[in-house]
């Protein structure tokens, strides 16, 4: 007997006893109900395996758990198992001209001395209508450096337009449905930026590359990260370009030199900050925090302050505040002092506040002051720092003070306006 007519023989016995059931039983359809769930249990004919579509870790990429089958239909690569064995953690990655609406993709480029590519365009769109942000992890990028400035220390020579810009190479993240990214060049890994999004219009990673030229090296690994409207805790308040969870840490510019990473390296008379700089930097407030404190990078001679913007009053270099910061600065919302901000009960905005704008060749609340004097805190949530360079490095005269560009004339020790900055925060608890 073929397999089919076995079934077949299977199904007429079946329904030969359920007809008999239902003529001879005086309670036929309870009788029907607890035979036929019962038969079902025991001849089950097919069993569909259904799991989310979770982030997952790879092999040697992050992805997203999909079937094998979904994984190879949209062009993704198999990074090992997920979902207990059930789907692939299936990871994309993106050359230029790639277009990419999954979640956890990757935008890539081997390192190379040369670029043939210009521009090299990369499309990111929202994976659902219910995306907020769209975090962008460079883990590598390393591009041509911006121009620096030129540092003259005897006469009043303005500085070149391009001091800070991108000239040669630059990276941007274009964004229709909502602001897009400051311009930036240089080596910028282990930084990171986060662009809100409607949910529905893409957003455009974009390397601009002069293909004339050669640097060391060109590279980059940016890993791509969607968060929904419910994911804020995580992907941080909308209009944070970079979002920090942890309590205490380093913060600092963009194209921050890579050299000067530690307390012990000095800061060169000739760095330069990037031009073009509007945003916010926000970090999420731990539990039982109360308020955050930020203090220099306390960085050795000849730049020991790990901060310098704008000009200066002095020709020995001094601090401003507020209404002296006019061209780069950083905004500290509400900033107070230590003292002052572990007093209970004083409310973040008041008397008490002693600055909101910081700038000059110091990192202190005490305008016109020749050294740094004090930690600046803020109890303004969320916590978080406002950064505004412009476009230009201004210089009207020799004296140091008068000229953002230039390393101090009366000291080497003294810091440049160009510099930008770097700062360790640190939360306290209630």
């Amino acid at each position: 007997m073929t397999l089919i007519n076995k079934w077949q023989t299977t199904c007429y016995l079946l329904v030969t006893i359920t007809l008999c059931m239902v003529a001879c039983d005086p309670n036929p359809d309870e009788k029907l109900e607890k035979e036929v769930d019962r038969k079902g249990k025991l001849l089950p004919i097919f069993q569909v395996v259904r799991f989310p579509n979770d982030a997952c870790t790879g092999t040697s990429l992050n992805g997203t758990c999909y079937t094998a089958e979904e994984c190879s239909n949209k062009g993704g690569t198999n990074q090992g198992s997920c979902a207990s064995g059930f789907g692939v953690c299936c990871s994309f990655t993106l050359s230029c001209g790639g277009s990419s609406s999954e979640n956890n993709t990757y935008i890539t480029q081997a390192s190379t001395t040369s670029f043939s590519t210009n521009p090299c365009n990369h499309k990111i769109c929202p994976c659902s209508t219910s995306i907020c942000r769209i975090r962008y992890d460079f883990a590598t990028l390393t591009i041509a450096t911006q121009a620096t400035c030129t540092v003259q220390a005897t006469t009043a020579a303005a500085p070149s337009v391009a001091c800070g810009q991108c000239v040669t190479d630059a990276f941007t993240i274009g964004n229709a449905g909502a602001p897009g990214s400051p311009t930036i060049c240089g080596t910028n890994s282990g930084y990171h930026m986060i662009l809100d999004t409607n949910g529905v219009d893409c957003q455009n990673a974009n390397f601009a590359i002069d293909t004339s030229t050669t640097t060391s090296t060109r590279a980059w690994t940016i890993r791509v990260t969607q968060y929904s409207c419910a994911e804020l805790d995580a992907s941080g308040p909308p209009g944070c370009l970079q979002y920090y969870t942890q309590t205490a840490g380093m913060i600092q510019n963009f194209g921050w030199p890579t050299s000067q990473t530690t307390t012990t390296s000095a800061i060169g008379s000739t760095t330069t900050h990037l031009a073009n700089q509007y945003y916010q930097i926000c970090i999420r407030r731990g539990d039982d925090y109360c308020y955050i404190c930020y203090d220099r990078y306390n960085a050795p001679a000849p730049n020991p302050e790990g901060f310098g913007l704008s000009v200066a009053t002095t020709t020995s270099a001094d601090a401003a505040v507020d209404t002296r910061c006019t061209t780069d600065y950083i905004e500290l919302f509400g900033a107070q002092t230590a003292a002052i901000a572990a007093i209970t009960g004083v409310p973040a905005i008041s008397a008490n506040t002693i600055s909101n704008l910081n700038c000059g060749r110091y990192f202190t609340f005490d305008d016109a002051a020749t050294s740094s004097q004090a930690t600046l805190c803020s109890k303004i949530k969320p916590f978080k720092i406002g950064v505004n360079f412009d476009a230009t490095e201004v210089c009207t005269a020799a004296a140091t003070n008068t000229c953002e560009w230039d390393a101090a004339i009366a000291s080497p020790a003294d810091p440049s306006g160009s510099a930008g900055f770097k700062l360790q925060y640190w939360q306290v608890a209630c």
